[in-house]
């Protein structure tokens, strides 16, 4: 999921889907392992609409190998989140 929001509509949004997770500054070398789909053959292109990897200034929580994982790039106002079985 992606939407454009008010920063402080993300952060809300965040901390509604991870509860009790702390949102913790993600760097950009980190985020090309999370910027895409899981399987990039199963799904389209979808780098025009998940555009994770164009983030500077990202907050992140949650993420483990069974867990949802969000994502707040504070610069730009975008919320992502993804989440697998």
């Amino acid at each position: 999921m992606r939407f454009e929001a008010p920063v402080a509509v993300c952060l809300q949004a965040a901390a509604a889907i991870a509860p009790g997770k702390k949102l913790k500054p993600v760097s950009h070398d980190e985020l090309p392992f999370n910027a895409g789909p899981i399987r990039k053959d199963v799904f389209h292109d979808l780098s025009c609409w998940f555009d994770l990897d164009r983030a500077t200034n990202v907050l992140s929580a949650g993420g483990g190998p069974s867990d949802a994982c969000v994502w707040v790039d504070v610069n730009r106002g975008v919320f992502y989140y993804r989440v697998t079985d």
